[in-house]
């Protein structure tokens, strides 16, 4: 009886030494060599709160997070000169759980200079469907806080803000996110679901012209050469 008593208490007692220490997520990161990279960011999302945690790459290519929640999360990896990795993990039990990743050299796009303006691509749509462009801001130098947005026969107008607090009810944002690109943004609802905006889809960005009115359509009555006005 005294055995079973013992027994018991230390299942008891490992059962509540898991449940304190949560869930620990680690991983190592490396390229196509399957050389360890260093220094490379890495953001888990816990899906649930909204909470986000960074860390990065220590100098075995090694990333850890302990005393983390059960449940759905998005890791997301990423560092300078390769494109960025995310994946959807769920736990349902406590304990250690390993992510291993392999990124790949990324190449962005470039813009190119047409006559109706800049035409840039969609890179990717994030959770929150902010869809995020191959154009930073270096690239509308000049052009002020209101650009002219055009795609799919679509003509918008979208307001360069710092924050996504920032965007107007009604309006469309240009913010500029982690990564030093702009991305065509809403108040609190999908950019890219509402405006139809997804991977690959170009977009052209140009510059207003003073006194005009972006995206209205004025209608005009042409006259033929000596013909008195009707």
């Amino acid at each position: 009886m005294t055995r079973l008593i013992i027994f018991t208490t230390l299942i008891l007692f490992a059962n509540v030494t898991r449940a304190q220490n949560g869930v620990t997520l680690n991983g190592t990161i490396f390229d196509q060599n399957k050389a360890v990279l260093v220094a490379v960011e890495v953001q888990l999302l816990n899906i649930a709160s909204g909470v986000v945690l960074k860390t990065t790459t220590n100098s075995a290519g090694q990333y850890a997070f302990s005393g983390l929640q059960r449940g759905s999360h998005q890791i997301l990896v990423s560092t300078i000169g390769f494109a960025p990795v995310a994946r959807s993990v769920t736990w349902r039990g406590n304990g250690t759980y390993t992510e291993d990743f392999e990124l790949v050299p990324g190449v962005i796009p470039v813009p190119r200079s047409e006559p109706d303006g800049l035409v840039a691509e969609v890179l990717w749509v994030d959770r929150f469907g902010n869809a995020q462009l191959n154009v930073g801001p270096d690239d509308l130098a000049g052009w002020g806080d209101v650009t002219r947005l055009s795609w799919g026969g679509e003509v918008r107008t979208a307001h360069r803000v710092t924050t996504y607090d920032e965007i107007g009810a009604g309006a469309i944002g240009l913010v500029l996110d982690s990564y030093g690109l702009l991305a065509v943004a809403l108040m609190r609802r999908s950019a890219a679901g509402e405006l139809g905006l997804g991977p690959g889809d170009e977009v052209t960005l140009s510059a207003p012209s003073e006194g005009r009115e972006v995206g209205i359509t004025v209608p005009v009555a042409l006259r033929g050469p000596g013909r008195p006005p009707g």
